[in-house]
């Protein structure tokens, strides 16, 4: 099958067997094209018989799930076949090795639980697929990462958006991972959003140096990146013992976290009395630094939501009808009640004033002028003396006349103006040579 790109098999089905170990029924190179491969409800080790047979170069998802995935060993397998040399790909983008709820396939009598242990030995294999988005490892056994392996896992990996390390059960051991290795893995995936981590968020202090950490990573961590917004942050049976204190760091951190999962209950996982309590006190913590986080989100919101009333009352302020210079920022303001009045609908009809009627006259808004003949317009402070109640700007031009006739008044009281200039002119000098000053000026008027 030459083009085939995508397999999914579901070993669920009643009656269905793949003889996956029988050499004869799989030819060399079986799927050249395959792509995309999702295996259901089967045993780890089949599993990783099956993928060893798909040499295609151009894997890029592969989701295994197993209704009792509690060998560590036989997810060890599934990883190496994944990553063998002869399938000569690095594109591989997504892993998924998790576990199903059908508790009705239950293991065979013949299955060994072979391993309890997944370290970062078991996870190097991955380091070629540096081009990774998302890493999702779910068995139901223990688990033990330093900070070191940490910071070692995100530097073959920096393209991981999401990251799951066996958070749904818990790593069932004390936890090594401390907050230092959180922010160095932060700082080197810039791109990672929502991860599942066991670490210990007991002692604060553990922001220091790790007597584990090389040389390279001696000095303190740096401070992750402000956009690192995950929705949900994995813990499994992370311990804790402070829930304010956790809460200001993660907080700070991830200022959109807005929850946190603990680990759930399994069947085979340990029923000692004193671990089944410490498991539930922790779980209690963890609740509080949910409920913490939700609070300071909501605290925010509102916070943000009152900033951006003010600056919208404020620039409001600042276009207020008293400070404003022409009168089309009146229309523009509201009522309290939303309606807009009779005055401003009109304005909203010509908002500009500086636009002629269509006989060719100047607009003029008020019968009454300005005394100013040099000022084209001004604003009627009537509104401070009680006068103008509707708090409107009145715009007053001063020029020429709507019609022929006053424009003919308007001449003529002009040319009567430049007549008395002149005859000012001629008494001033008749002033000087004759005394009776006023019965020339009264002769010349009549």
């Amino acid at each position: 099958m030459p083009s085939l790109t995508t397999i999914i098999l579901d070993y669920s089905y009643a009656g269905v067997s793949y003889d996956v170990d029988n050499s004869t029924a799989w030819p060399r190179n079986p799927f050249p094209s395959i792509k995309y491969v999702h295996i259901e409800n089967i045993d780890m080790g089949e599993a990783a018989s099956l993928l060893s047979k798909m040499t295609s170069g151009s894997l890029v998802n592969v989701s295994v799930r197993s209704p009792y995935n509690t060998c560590s060993l036989r997810a060890s397998e599934v990883i190496s076949a994944i990553a063998l040399a002869e399938h000569g790909t690095h594109n591989l983008e997504n892993l998924r090795i998790g576990h199903t709820d059908e508790d009705e396939y239950s293991p065979t009598d013949s299955y060994v639980k072979q391993g309890d242990l997944l370290t970062i030995a078991d996870l190097r294999p991955l380091y070629k697929f540096s081009s990774l988005n998302h890493l999702f490892i779910d068995v139901v056994c223990k688990m033990i990462l330093h900070n070191q392996d940490l910071i070692e896992l995100a530097e073959a990996l920096p393209c991981l958006r999401s990251l799951s390390l066996n958070c749904s059960f818990g790593w069932q051991t004390r936890p090594e991972i401390t907050f230092y290795g959180i922010f160095w893995l932060l700082h080197l995936c810039p791109e990672l959003g929502n991860f599942g981590i066991v670490f210990d968020a007991e002692d604060l202090s553990s922001l220091d140096v790790g007597p584990d950490a090389s040389t390279q990573y001696r000095l303190p961590p740096p401070s992750p990146p402000r956009d690192h917004s995950p929705l949900m942050l994995f813990v499994g049976d992370s311990t804790i013992a402070d829930p304010y204190k956790v809460a200001d760091v993660l907080s700070g951190i991830f200022h959109g976290l807005e929850g946190v999962s603990t680990s759930s209950r399994h069947n085979t996982l340990p029923d000692d009395v004193q671990w089944i309590k410490n498991r539930r006190w922790h779980s209690r913590r963890w609740q509080k630094v949910e409920s913490l986080l939700k609070m300071r989100n909501y605290q925010k919101f509102k916070n943000f939501k009152s900033r951006a009333q003010r600056a919208k009352k404020d620039t409001k302020s600042r276009y207020s009808l008293e400070e404003g210079a022409y009168k089309h920022l009146a229309a523009y303001d509201d009522t309290s009640d939303g309606s807009s009045t009779s005055d401003e609908d009109d304005l909203e009809d010509d908002p500009d004033p500086w636009s002629e009627d269509e006989d060719g006259s100047d607009f003029v808004t008020d019968d009454s002028s300005s005394e100013s003949d040099g000022d084209l317009g001004s604003y009627d402070s009537s509104a401070d003396n009680g006068s103008g109640s509707d708090g409107q700007i009145h715009v007053y031009m001063k020029g020429k006349g709507s019609d022929d006739e006053d424009s003919d008044c308007e001449d003529s009281d002009y040319e009567e103006s430049d007549d008395e200039d002149s005859d000012d002119e001629d008494s001033d000098d008749e002033d000087s040579g004759d005394e009776d000053t006023g019965d020339q000026i009264t002769s010349e008027e009549t």
